[in-house]
């Protein structure tokens, strides 16, 4: 009887002791092998990049600090584990441990609330008049280098979801509203910078009465959205570039999607079987076709982590760059098939991708790929990131 109860005794600590090394051991082995993520689907910000390993003989206390704070950002399974968190927080208590990031609207509309964004909607932030200045002699020292190329630039701007339905904001946060700081960015914008910047806030701010532009529970604009930007961007491209032959209006399939849950839904972790229904566009007819690229301009992107995309169309017109970020996922199919090719660059992946997209590293781009048209993609959010992390443009002499 002692002996049964030894050997059961033993195996239950056995037992422990296995789950335990388990429960410490898994996040790093599943660290190891896997890929290194460069941002936080659940959290929507970028993730502390790896230190250089330099400098560990260099500067090992500023090491240490860097990589554990990579390494908070990095572990194993830590996604699948605020998902999880997130997900019982809003089953168990109706609450969400996003509430900073994510703010629950009216009828259903979620917001992305990081960065102060709904302190800009409701007029609460403008940049300083020294970061304006800099802001417009970035535009025009970036527009006038790429022309000495004998390259077209322009700047579309996607708008901010609250910057086109502030009335589905909750109560608290509609009750003011003033200028935000793109409305006190354009209010000084030089006249050599105004066939270069696109902005659609009052394009699709007359449009929504007819169709719903953007997700209800994720970051983005929908199709219907994308494609009213887009139009757009045609109408500044024909001015802007004389052999530009512009599409024409694209069509959308009698019926919306049900399409999977949105970032800003996960973020709360609401169930996955949250959906909302999206417009479809019709690509019956489309001619576009993904390529490889050429080895040399292959070589030159590889590790970059600027995840190229080369799309091919024989009966499109232009060659053209595209420098973007996630608003213009639902404006590659229409490019793909207005334009003969289109090379997909996305340096706003995070800030350390975007501090190594050197004028020298863009320079060898153009180079080897020589395309007709850059156009640049900043979603409104982001303007003060490329206002920050663009400043070798901002300082060009070679420029004038």
């Amino acid at each position: 009887m002692e002996q049964s109860y030894a050997k059961l005794s033993l195996l239950g600590e056995l037992t422990i002791a296995t789950l335990f090394l388990l429960a410490i051991y898994t996040p790093f082995v599943c660290w190891l092998g896997s890929d290194d993520a460069s941002s936080s689907i659940n959290e929507k910000r970028r993730l502390t990049p790896l230190p250089p390993l330099t400098g560990l003989s260099s500067a090992p206390h500023e090491f240490s600090k860097h990589f554990t704070a990579y390494f908070q950002d990095h572990f194993g399974l830590r996604e699948w584990l605020i998902h999880r968190y997130q997900r019982e927080v809003q089953k168990r208590f109706h609450a969400s441990s996003a509430a900073r990031v994510v703010v629950q609207g009216r009828n259903g509309w979620l917001f992305f609330a990081a960065s102060s964004l709904i302190l800009d909607a409701r007029g609460n932030l403008r940049f300083t008049p020294e970061q304006e200045t800099s802001f417009w002699k970035l535009v025009t020292n970036k527009q006038h280098w790429l022309r000495q190329r004998n390259i077209n630039y322009l700047l579309l701007v996607a708008p901010n979801k609250q910057t086109i339905y502030p009335e589905y904001l909750p109560f608290h946060s509609s009750i003011e509203s003033g200028q935000t700081r793109m409305d006190h960015l354009l209010s000084r914008i030089p006249a050599s910078a105004t066939d270069a910047l696109i902005d659609l806030r009052e394009l699709l701010r007359a449009a929504k009465s007819k169709a719903r532009l953007y997700a209800k529970n994720d970051t983005h604009w929908n199709y219907f959205g994308a494609s009213l930007g887009f139009a757009a961007l045609e109408e500044a491209c024909r001015k802007t570039v004389a052999s530009c032959q512009p599409h024409g209006p694209f069509t959308f399939l009698d019926r919306w999607q049900t399409g999977p849950r949105g970032d800003l839904a996960v973020m709360l972790g609401l169930s996955e079987g949250t959906t909302e229904l999206r417009p479809v566009p019709d690509t019956s007819h489309f001619h576009a076709r993904h390529r490889n690229l050429a080895p040399a301009l292959a070589t030159l992107l590889t590790g970059s982590q600027l995840q190229p995309l080369y799309t091919v169309n024989p009966h499109g017109h232009l060659k053209v760059l595209v420098l973007r970020d996630s608003f213009f996922n639902h404006l590659k199919p229409f490019a793909n098939e207005t334009f003969a090719e289109v090379l997909y660059l996305w340096p706003y992946s995070n800030e350390r991708v975007l501090q190594a997209f050197t004028m020298a590293k863009l320079d060898a781009i153009l180079q080897l790929y020589r395309p007709d048209l850059v156009i640049e993609e900043v979603v409104e959010r982001s303007l003060p990131s490329y206002l920050l992390t663009n400043r070798e443009w901002g300082s060009a002499q070679e420029n004038h």
